[in-house]
This record gives C-alpha cells, sequence and structure tokens, in this order.
C-alpha cells in the first residue's frame, strides 16, 4: 500500500475499505476529497483514510449521549462542505454538564494515526475534547487533545494520565461565524504522538507519549467528541468532517 510523502502528499491517497454502506468507491473516493478541499485554512491530505463522517446519512449509526436528556447531540442543517448536515453538540442547561457523540470502528494494524475534524462553536463554552481510544484486547491506549475555552490554550493527555499544555490559542476567543480544522497524528507503534494542527498551525508532540493501561476489551478503536461546561454559558457547536487516517507521515 503505498505511503503519502511530505506534510502535503498527493491530491487523494489509496483507500482502505469503505466504511459507508451507502456509497460505491467512486463515490467515497472524490467525497472524501471534496470533504478534505473544504477546510478554510488547511489543506491537510496526508494518510490514507480508513474513516470519515459528514453527516450525511445522519447520526444513527453514532452514540449520542449527554449528563441530561437536553444536552443530545442532534442532526443540524448546517453543513461544512458536501453535505447539508453536522452534528450539533449542545448543553441546554446551567452548571456542570457535557454533550457527547461517539463511534466505535474497526482499525488493521497500529502505524501511525490521524484524526481530524471541523468545529464551529455557536457560543462560548468550558471544554471541546476530542480523540479516541485503541482496544488491542490487552491494551487501551488513549489519544486526546482538550481545548480550554475559558483559558484559550490546547492540552493534550500524556503517558501519565495527565493534560500538558502544548498551545495558546491567539485569539481571546473562538470566531463563532469561522470552522476551525483540527487533526491530532500519533504513532501507535511507538505509542507516542506525532503532530497536532489547528487553524493554520502545526505543532510537533514527539516528546509526548501516549497511556497505556491493561484492558480486556475486545479489539476496536472509539471516536469521542464532547464539549463541557461549568458555569452557565449554555454551549453549543457544529462538528463535521470527521477522518481517520492511517500510514500517516510523521
Amino acid at each position: 500500500m503505498a505511503r503519502a510523502t511530505g506534510h502535503g502528499g498527493r491530491d487523494y491517497p489509496d483507500y482502505i475499505q469503505a466504511t459507508t454502506p451507502h456509497q460505491n468507491p467512486i463515490e467515497i473516493t472524490l467525497a472524501e476529497l471534496a470533504v478534505r478541499m473544504g477546510f478554510p485554512h488547511v489543506f491537510e491530505r496526508t494518510g490514507n483514510v480508513l474513516f470519515y463522517e459528514t453527516y450525511q446519512y445522519g447520526i444513527s449509526d453514532w452514540f449520542p449521549s449527554g449528563s441530561h436528556a437536553s444536552n443530545y447531540p442532534v442532526l443540524a442543517s448546517h453543513g461544512l462542505l458536501n453535505s447539508p448536515y453536522s452534528c450539533k453538540l449542545q448543553i441546554a442547561v446551567s452548571g456542570a454538564a457535557y454533550s457527547q457523540i461517539a463511534k466505535d470502528v474497526a482499525y488493521p494494524y497500529l502505524t501511525t494515526y490521524g484524526f481530524e475534524l471541523a468545529f464551529r462553536p455557536l457560543s462560548e463554552f468550558g471544554t471541546l475534547l476530542l480523540g479516541y481510544q485503541v482496544y488491542t484486547g490487552t491494551q487501551r491506549i488513549s489519544v486526546w487533545a482538550r481545548y480550554n475555552d475559558v483559558e484559550n490554550k490546547w492540552y493534550i493527555y500524556d503517558e501519565n494520565g495527565t493534560f500538558q499544555e502544548i498551545a495558546t490559542y491567539p485569539m481571546g476567543t473562538w470566531d463563532i461565524s469561522v470552522w476551525h480544522p483540527v487533526k491530532v497524528v500519533v504513532d501507535l507503534d511507538n505509542l507516542k504522538y506525532a503532530r497536532f494542527s489547528y487553524d493554520a498551525n502545526d505543532i510537533s508532540l514527539s516528546s509526548y507519549g501516549l497511556e497505556v493501561v491493561a484492558s480486556a476489551v475486545t479489539p476496536r478503536l472509539t471516536i469521542g467528541v464532547s464539549i463541557g461546561q461549568v458555569g452557565t454559558e449554555l454551549s453549543s457547536m457544529y462538528i463535521d468532517n470527521v477522518i481517520l487516517t492511517i500510514n500517516e507521515p510523521i
């Protein structure tokens, strides 16, 4: 299987296996390319696509949850590019609360992985958490990035099970009229982070390890995205263009 070279490889990479039953391989190839070109600031096109989601067919094959019934994610008619839809994470109650969506996907082997999405806040919020956990049958490997909207800082979850600050976003608050792309790349062979990007910023994370704990859970990869709040801001945001890649250049 060919591998992309450089941080701006081919226009579209080789493909693994379609996970959307409604589309044939040709449509998937063209739609995935369109999804990647939808990023307003970053044309990130490295790696081999394992899974992508534009919510064109709803959120019924995801697992929505929330701290209250009114906080469950919903399908929204506000897509970023080739789909008229997105997923809306919403918190409709004051105080400590969260809204979360997750999905299990199969993975072929441990290699370099990328996880990316675009998000658009509709208001101030407490935290945004995005990433995934890989279950190998004997271990659980955690990959998480978190943004704190109060501190205006990005963090990653390290090998010690703690969040380490990696960047301060230059804006005081997120521009709610703009979609923001974010991507985290890891080396699962060596259990380390590789790089992190948000908007037009690219950060090396090679000095950070991944948390690994014993687990007998059946092998799978669980994607998760959530927003949380601690005050009265009644947070909400759209997410779209969720893409999982393997064989990423690092």
